[in-house]
């Protein structure tokens, strides 16, 4: 398995924590295992394209943050997660699986509120054969599969899931599987 870009060191330090993480141009640095000149490049760019601010408080250091309500830091959240489905294999391995009829990712990788110890939540409505010990290892999550066979045994369950299934990512299937 390659190596991540420096990029992707920089990306995965910043949307791996909360958005209200305030990040001083050091740690960034430090953390990330990159030169200085590569760290201001991308932060550079960052704040440019609305991912990141740069505040300079009097008597503080400069830092960069994205802020609680940035929808551009939501926004590269969600794709950056997705990537890392892709990335791995798990979105193909989702689409081949012939006997699940609805398959949807949801929970806090679908929101885009996701934090580097977070789980994985797949919601299946059918059956599955996944190794998913083998993706929760590549993609360093534990992986959560919600499988139902029966539209009688999702009803059993509470309807906040199902609510939280519905607002996630479609893989295969439709939603109207889902609503109650």
């Amino acid at each position: 398995m390659a190596s991540p870009s420096k990029e992707e060191r920089i990306l995965r330090l910043i949307l791996g924590n909360s958005p209200l993480r305030e990040w001083h141009f050091e740690e960034v640095v430090r953390q990330a295992h990159v030169t200085r000149a590569v760290a201001n490049k991308w932060l550079k760019r960052y704040v440019r394209v609305g991912l990141l601010q740069h505040r300079k408080e009097r008597g503080r250091f400069p830092c960069y943050t994205a802020g609680a309500a940035n929808p551009v830091y939501l926004s590269w959240k969600r794709r950056y997660a997705l990537n890392q489905l892709y990335g791995s294999g798990l979105i193909q391995e989702l689409l081949t699986q012939e006997r699940a009829r609805t398959i949807i990712v949801f929970g806090s990788f679908a929101k885009g509120d996701w934090y580097n110890e977070s789980d994985i939540d797949i919601f299946i409505y059918g059956e599955v054969d996944l190794d998913k010990a083998a993706f929760a290892r590549r993609l360093g999550r534990h992986i959560e599969l919600h499988v139902f066979g029966s539209r009688e045994e999702m009803m059993r369950v509470r309807t906040g899931l199902l609510r939280n299934v519905m607002n996630g990512y479609l893989v295969k299937g439709e939603m109207q599987d889902v609503a109650p």
